[in-house]
């Protein structure tokens, strides 16, 4: 009984005949769609016009879908350009798309053609630490369960203890 899992940017699912096919599959658990900050710094980041209309066209597409055996993921991948606007732009994806299954934060991965901007991913505790709060807190507020994927524990904050309330820790299936 293998369950897949899709990482999608969700672009392609604008079209309702696409989301269709890909939520009839049986096998399919889960669909994680990434967000990338607010409009500018999501299409910055993306080097895409037009993608951040299109990606929250696609998650609301899935959101407002018929999904009784598959969970719904946006994840947000923090750096350093969309820390100081997390919540926001979480914000608008919940009020644009619908509410997700699940919010994952997550950093944003270095791979070998993303090492030349390395300044991107490395960002200060301090800000990841209230951006974090922010977003927990708003997830909180909606009922969405959190997940921190790849950050450090101590991004949380030794002395919020309301914050390790509200993370919802993820194991993966054997």
């Amino acid at each position: 009984n293998a369950r897949a899992v899709v990482f999608t940017n969700a672009r392609c699912l604008a079209d309702p005949a696409t989301t269709e096919r890909l939520l009839a599959h049986q096998c399919l658990r889960e669909v994680q769609v990434p967000i990338y900050g607010t409009e500018s710094i999501h299409e910055s980041l993306t080097t895409r016009l037009g993608s951040y209309a299109q990606t929250l066209g696609g998650l609301s597409r899935l959101l407002k879908g018929k999904f009784d055996r598959t969970e719904m993921v946006l994840k947000y991948l923090l750096c350093r350009e969309n820390l100081s606007c997390a919540k926001e732009a979480i914000l608008c994806a919940f009020k644009h798309a619908g509410l997700p299954n699940r919010l994952v934060l997550s950093s944003l991965i270095m791979s070998c053609r993303a090492q030349a901007n390395a300044k991107r991913i490395v960002f200060p505790l301090r800000d990841a630490q209230r951006a974090i709060a922010d977003v927990l807190t708003l997830a909180a507020s909606e009922g969405v369960a959190v997940i921190l994927d790849r950050l450090p524990a101590c991004v949380i904050g030794r002395d919020n203890h309301l914050l390790y309330e509200r993370i919802a820790y993820y194991e993966p299936p054997v």
